[in-house]
């Protein structure tokens, strides 16, 4: 047989080989034998039969294996060339083998993605900042049957009803179609069908607005086109070389016609907007969508999937998007018209009445009955089923599908002014929000490193040959611990640290406000790094490549030859004429700057002495040539400086040579020791990383002791060092082993965030670094550190954020603006340390034969069949190159910030205000604390000596307009002295806060507790009556009358039970003592939708929460 390579040809695509199993009723698996004996796998079979056929491929030939175990004696991946001895080994190992996405290291300096506009702007088209918007959009939202499935009973989970759409209402804000369009039809694909034909309908009405919004872009873009004529300075420039500026001519032309399409696909393509719609809506018809949406050899298509849920789907017509992408997580429907100020329409619905087609032609309104909902487990009141009777017949219904169209109608057209509403404030930022994200991380993204910008910051990419360093950073990135430290106190009932003269009194929690936007606000990282390696006795090895272009720059202007000159790093973005990049451009004066790398641009010097291929000098010494001859043909001036030249001019120029040196960081050019460092990092001077082994001592340091304790005395409750580790199960004590096996939990290693008292290569930041030396740990040897100059580049970010909040504390007008901010400022923090080697692509294929050769390729993840009789597949894959062009170091240093702050408010505040005999720590998360007291009140176990200090930090700073800062030193809480401050305090990042006070606490493991309070409420008259005749219908003695008021002992509580939700949770308190008491695990039940089989349904899950096992 014979392997199709001329398309011209007819032969046999491997693809075609499923139709050649079907036919034959045989599995074909394909390989090819390579010269070192190894066996190269190329088509696997989906194993749908029986038997099994090896065949070996060579060239374009295909021959049967009669014996495959002699045929293959190893097998290799196709990814990393590794060899492995049974075929299963290899296929296992190709699931997780890391060759199979590449990863490029850019290097340079981090900067956004260029828009459309930016690009506009470099061939001199440019459009106002304002005018740089796309206001069109439209909204959608389904409706389905619930269809009552045979129960499928697994241990856990059961399936009870099956979705399926029935009515979809669709609304927009473009002219025409501003009312709302509802399409009922029990047929999904003929509903997805009208619905598509529909949105195209009004996204060509929308791209005509756009196209006559940007008509100016339009008719410049057409100029462009135009092939210019050759002037004589082009010929005088290119040497009369007619061949070259012909070629640069249709450079430009072809340069012109690309961006013009890519601007008439910014117009074209319409917004369409679902609340919940990528867990939801998307998944309901994702089948049929993709059919009458994707073109079958459409390569334009492009999703972004997150496990099940569809968070983008951007074709050339439509970009697919979910509202709650941009909203607070846990956000309903009601809660975000309420937070943009939309009125909701009223509408109630009978979910469960409607599971069949039929049901559409009832001809009254169900009974108030049907109107229960499993799910909230409740029905309409009577005032609610009124009001439907009533819409009913002021509507004059005729059918249960009238009814319908109206519910499925009301949602939409307030949903499209609360996007409205929503899009507006971005628009008056300038900032167009849908075009440039697909959720808020990214738009949080984009606002803190132009805030960043504004500041001068500059923030280095890893390149190649500092892979090692990146693997470094990403592996000690470490979230928050989350620790239980007592698993119960209660008030008069237990004693603090098991001291009966030190009972209980009281259990009191702490939050940081805004923990990761106050280490936003901190010293970040920024410029070029310095690395220094024990290997090479920490000789200092810094990126002159990447900087040294910026600092002739900037020294152009430094020195008053020019009033600004923008580069990459001053403007966030790089400056183009034509298709060549240039370093620097000045407006005013019309002149391009370009510093020569003498290595990349072929100049023969010192600095090129030892390069052999004088070929490849040339070949970069005429491209530089032409490149400066081109910008001169445009009729720029272009100022060159040679990199040879410019470091002998930082070695005689004396301000030169400060001004460079004031840019670097502060340790200096030569080598250093370990003691060295050391000193840097506590003086101040080194700021960055160091990659060291520390641990407590056995003993107290010089500098540092504690009276009464020694080392590990003093950081036994809260371990200094956090890491991720496995956790063998030897090791951990005895109580929680014999608890492991008294329930027969598994044993295997478990990989979890522990504290220690030792680590060993560990990454630390130098701020964090220089306390853990200060409270007297001990490095013991350092491996490398990594220098950068520390700048509070993000403050005005964090500014801003805290101030919109505390504008909308006091206006209640501005209350979107502050609940937009606060979402924006926590989201910053998570878009800053997005894993990149997690991207993946989503490609949609028709027929079983492509679908399998897509199988066999490395990146393969997952197949999902999307309509099995039309041969659509959904296929997901890893990249096959991921180019890592975010600043992870920043996401870094925050969570170091993070645990540094936590440390310090344990022993810098509670351990030198307050004895420790007079508290202990219970819980502690991320940014919180939960702690037993031996007093009534926090203030009463403040040591004596410190109450002064203490007060003074609450009201020693009463003077209109101060602020302060979170500064881990006097001011740990927010200021008590007036209302002013009080209000203002309460916004201000970092500073902690009383989240919960109560008199019992019990912790079962991580992320799972609860704090209860006793209070004492009143009751009214009607309250002691009605409990008065309880008790007699139950002859119990009844209570006495004609007391106006008494008052009872009620149970409050505030509990954390991560993977449940708490409206489901009855009698929590009770659960936590009986799981404390018993050691056994209790279960808790979750409701909701599910996708099962390519089928949204209704499922409910029982699920192990309440956990004895730390």
């Amino acid at each position: 047989m014979e392997i199709q390579s001329d398309p011209k040809i007819s032969r046999c695509k491997l693809e075609q080989m499923v139709h050649f199993e079907k036919c034959f009723e045989i599995n074909v698996n394909i390989f090819s034998l390579k010269q070192d004996e190894s066996v190269l796998s190329i088509l696997q079979s989906k194993g749908k039969f029986t038997n099994v056929m090896y065949l070996n491929l060579f060239e374009n030939h295909l021959s049967y294996i009669s014996n495959f175990k002699a045929y293959a004696k190893k097998f290799q991946c196709k990814s990393c060339n590794r060899h492995f001895g049974h075929i299963r080994n290899m296929k296992r190992h190709q699931r997780a083998c890391a060759g199979k996405t590449k990863r490029k290291f850019p290097g340079g300096f981090y900067s956004k993605p260029p828009t459309v506009f930016d690009k506009l702007d470099q061939i001199g088209i440019c459009v106002e900042e304002k005018d740089r918007l796309y206001e069109w959009f439209l909204v959608y939202d389904f409706e389905s049957m619930l269809m009552p499935m045979e129960k499928r009973n697994s241990e856990n989970l059961e399936f009870t009803e099956q979705h399926a759409p029935i009515s979809v209402s669709v609304c927009s804000n473009v002219i025409n179609y501003t009312t709302p369009y509802c399409i009922v039809d029990p047929n999904v694909d003929s509903l997805v069908e009208k619905m598509v034909t529909y949105m195209t309908v009004v996204a060509r009405e929308a791209s005509e607005l756009a196209r006559e919004k940007f008509k100016d872009v339009f008719e410049a873009l057409e100029g462009s086109l135009i092939v210019g004529e050759m002037t004589d300075d082009m010929m005088e420039y290119f040497e009369n070389d007619l061949e070259n500026v012909e070629k640069m001519l249709k450079d430009e032309q072809a340069h012109a016609q690309n961006l013009k399409e890519e601007f008439e696909k910014y117009c074209d393509q319409l917004i369409c907007i679902g609340f919940n719609s990528a867990k939801y809506d998307i998944n309901l018809i994702k089948s049929h969508l993709i059919k009458h949406l994707v073109p079958e050899k459409s390569k334009e298509t492009f999703t972004v999937k997150r496990n099940n849920s569809y968070v983008c789907i951007s074709t050339p017509n439509f970009k697919f998007l979910d509202i709650t992408q941009y909203l607070s997580p846990g956000i309903n429907y009601s809660g975000f018209l309420k937070a943009f100020d939309v009125k909701e329409s009223k509408g109630f619905f009978p979910y469960q009445f409607l599971d069949h087609p039929d049901k559409l032609k009832y001809d009254r309104l169900p009974d108030h009955d049907v109107f229960y909902s499993s799910l909230k487990n409740a029905n309409i009141s009577d005032e609610e089923y009124a009001f439907c009777q009533k819409v009913w017949h002021d509507h004059k219904m005729t059918t249960f599908r009238d009814f319908l169209v109206w519910y499925n109608n009301l949602d939409v057209e307030p949903f499209v002014q609360a996007v409205t509403n929503l899009q507006r404030y971005y628009f008056d930022r300038n900032i167009d929000i849908f075009k440039c994200s697909i959720s808020v991380p990214g738009l949080a993204r984009q606002m803190l490193f132009e805030s960043a910008r504004k500041e001068g910051a500059a923030f280095s990419l890893f390149d190649t040959s500092n892979e090692d360093l990146y693997d470094a950073v990403k592996r000690n990135i470490i979230g928050g611990p989350s620790i239980i430290f007592k698993r119960y106190h209660e008030a008069d009932k237990s004693f603090i640290r098991g001291n009966p003269q030190k009972p209980c009194k009281k259990i009191i929690g702490f939050d940081a406000n805004a923990l990761y936007l106050h280490c936003l606000g901190k010293e970040m990282p920024v410029g070029s790094f310095v690395r220094r390696s024990l290997n090479d006795e920490f000789k200092p090895r810094k990126r002159d490549k990447y900087v040294l272009a910026y600092d002739w720059l900037d020294w152009l202007t430094h020195s008053g030859k020019y009033n600004k000159i923008i580069h990459k790093l001053n403007s966030g973005k790089e400056r183009k004429i034509g298709r060549y990049p240039v370093d620097g451009f000045d407006q005013e004066t019309n002149t391009v700057f370009q510093f020569q790398g003498c290595y990349w641009h072929g100049h023969a010097c010192r600095l090129t002495n030892h390069v052999k291929d004088e070929k490849m000098l040339k070949k970069r010494r005429e491209r530089t040539n032409k490149i400066t001859n081109y910008l001169k043909s445009r009729g720029y001036k272009v100022v060159e400086m040679r990199e040879c030249i410019f470091r002998s001019q930082i070695y005689l120029n004396k301000k030169l040579q400060n001004f460079v040196n004031s840019r670097n960081p502060g340790t200096g050019r030569g080598r250093m020791h370990a003691n060295e460092i050391i000193a840097s990092v506590m003086n101040g001077k080194l700021f960055g990383m160091v990659e060291c082994d520390i641990r407590v001592p056995e003993t107290w340091p010089a500098h540092f002791s504690h009276p009464s304790m020694t080392p590990y005395e003093y950081f036994s409750e809260m371990s200094p060092l956090f890491c991720t580790t496995d956790i063998p199960f030897e090791v951990i004590g005895p109580h929680m082993q014999n608890h492991a096996k008294r329930f027969n939990l598994s044993t295997k290693p478990r990989r979890l965030l522990v504290g220690g008292m030792r680590a060993r290569q560990l990454l630390i930041a130098t701020p964090l670094l220089r306390w853990y030396i200060n409270h007297g740990l001990e490095v013991t040897k350092i491996y490398q550190t990594v220098e950068y100059n520390p700048q509070k580049c993000f403050r005005n970010f964090v500014r801003d954020v805290s101030d919109a909040r505390r504008q909308g504390d006091v206006d209640p007008s501005k209350a979107i603006l502050a609940d937009t901010r606060k979402l924006e400022g926590n989201s910053a923090y998570g878009s800053t340390i997005m894993n990149q080697e997690n991207f993946q692509d989503v490609k949609y294929v028709r027929g079983e034969g492509k679908a399998m050769i897509e199988m066999n390729e490395p990146q393969f993840k997952k197949l999902t069949t999307l309509l099995e009789n039309e041969e659509l597949y959904e296929i997901e894959k890893s990249k096959k190159m991921i180019k890592l062009n975010l600043p992870i170091q920043i996401g870094y240093f925050i969570l170091q910030y993070a645990k540094l702050h936590m440390l310090q408010f344990y022993y810098d505040f509670m351990d030198k205000y307050i004895e420790r005999e007079d508290f202990e720590y219970c819980e502690m998360d991320t940014d919180s604390a939960y702690m037993a007291i031996s007093g009534p009140s926090f203030e009463s176990v403040i040591k004596s000596d410190m109450l002064h200090k203490y007060h003074h930090g609450l009201k020693g700073y009463c003077s209109p307009g101060l602020e302060i800062e979170a500064d881990c030193d006097r001011h740990w809480f927010p200021r008590t002295c007036c209302k002013d401050h009080i209000n203002h305090d309460r916004r201000t990042p970092g500073l902690f806060k009383i989240e919960y006070q109560g008199e019992e606490i019990i912790g079962l493991c991580s992320k799972t507790y609860i704090v209860s309070s006793r209070e004492r409420v009143r009751q009214s008259n009607a309250s002691i009556t009605a409990n008065r005749l309880l008790r007699k219908a139950k002859n119990a003695r009844s209570v006495v009358r004609n007391i106006p008021f008494t008052s009872k002992v009620v149970n409050k509580s505030k509990f954390s039970c991560k993977g449940i939700s708490k409206k489901r949770v009855k009698a929590p308190l009770t659960t936590f003592r009986n799981v404390l008491k018993t050691q056994k695990a209790s279960s808790g039940v979750n409701m909701g939708f599910k996708l099962n089989n390519n089928k949204i349904c209704t499922y409910r899950k029982e699920k192990r929460i309440y956990v004895f096992l730390l």
